[in-house]
């Protein structure tokens, strides 16, 4: 009994696996071994398998989808596009296909197309971030930012958790100069990551750039209070002393902020030039009345302190010379030119014929 159930189970599922197959379109078994070299990583061989099948079966359309990845993969695109739109027209409404065809428009730097399969896969799947945050990525690089601002808005309202459109729509405000935006999306991500001390210094850099520098101290010590090695926030901290004219401050957080990080090297820096007195306001003061010392002269500005560059004087040798040459051009001024032929006729030539010397030879 139990061997005839068997049997009767093993006639239906014979009977229904070429249903199930026929359904799925992948009745060639070329298909199937198409997708077994792909898995082995042989990218020819599944592509002339895939090729058999589609010149079998031309509507296959999965033989279609992967012959078309593996063109992309090789960077064909253009024989890549053809087969997707192809796909497209048979399935208008697959978001999947649309989003793909979109990337290869993309990679075949085609961005007018590209945006509007972006635009149409978006449409289609209305809750999917992901065909939008790549369209934002192109409207930044097209130099369209308002419709990538809006976008990332948009992707950061269907997932708020995606930092990454966060930090690139942080990164359009900043650009842009909107700190009123900027603000309120620093304050929702330090409601969204209360633990996360960057976010704090980040605010503190916003409120820094519009001059509210009680609030700004406050976000850099709330993250240092997060993180004690923070050397970002301690630096922050320590300029912010510096506009405000807290030096004692600012000499303490700059000392931490190079404890924290040594390899910074703008707390170093600062420090110096605190060490060096070129904060104090004395100083300056006193500076600021050297310059009015100054004494106008004939409508310039000149200090009282001048200067004297020392004279270099020539040389024995040189003197000697010129003066050997002054008297040489005054006696040959005194003679006529006749009595300079005569004298050039009768001085003799010099030879420049080097003399023989005779070899020693050595005693015996």
């Amino acid at each position: 009994m139990v061997r005839l159930m068997i049997a009767a189970i093993g006639v239906v599922l014979m009977a229904a696996a070429p249903l199930r197959a026929a359904e799925h379109g992948n009745t060639s078994g070329s298909y199937r071994r198409g997708v077994e070299l792909e898995a082995r990583g042989d990218l020819d061989g599944a592509a002339s398998e895939y090729r058999k099948t589609l010149r079998r079966e031309g509507a296959h359309f999965d033989a279609r989808r992967h012959l078309a990845e593996i063109l992309a993969l090789r960077g064909e695109y253009p024989q890549a596009i053809r087969l997707y739109k192809e796909l497209a027209r048979r399935a208008e409404n697959n978001p999947i296909i649309h989003f793909r065809l979109a990337r290869l428009y993309l990679m075949n730097r085609n961005y007018s197309r590209a945006e509007k399969e972006y635009r149409l896969a978006a449409s289609l799947d209305p809750n999917n971030p992901v065909p939008r945050r790549e369209l934002a990525r192109l409207l930044v690089h097209e130099g369209k930012l308002d419709g990538a601002e809006k976008l990332y808005r948009d992707v950061i309202r269907i997932d708020a958790g995606d930092d990454a459109s966060r930090n690139a729509l942080v990164a359009l405000y900043v650009k842009a100069r909107k700190y009123a935006e900027l603000s309120a999306l620093l304050e929702e991500n330090v409601r969204l990551h209360p633990e996360d001390p960057a976010s704090y210094y980040k605010l503190g850099l916003v409120y820094d750039v519009r001059k509210e520098y009680r609030t700004a101290a406050d976000s850099y010590r709330r993250a240092i209070e997060l993180d004690d090695d923070y050397a970002k926030a301690y630096n922050a901290l320590g300029k912010l002393y510096l506009k405000t004219g807290e030096f004692g401050k600012a000499r303490q957080a700059l000392v931490a902020a190079s404890k924290a990080d040594p390899g910074l090297r703008e707390p170093r820096a600062l420090l110096a030039a605190l060490n060096d007195e070129a904060y104090d306001p004395t100083i300056a003061k006193a500076k600021k009345a050297h310059r009015k010392k100054s004494v106008r002269k004939g409508g310039r500005i000149k200090s009282r302190h001048k200067v004297k560059r020392p004279v270099k004087k020539p040389a024995k040798k040189t003197v000697r010379r010129a003066a050997r040459k002054s008297h040489s051009l005054k006696a040959s001024s005194g003679r006529s030119s006749a009595s300079k032929k005569h004298t050039a006729a009768r001085k003799p030539k010099r030879s420049y014929r080097k003399k023989s010397h005779r070899k020693r030879k050595g005693r015996k």
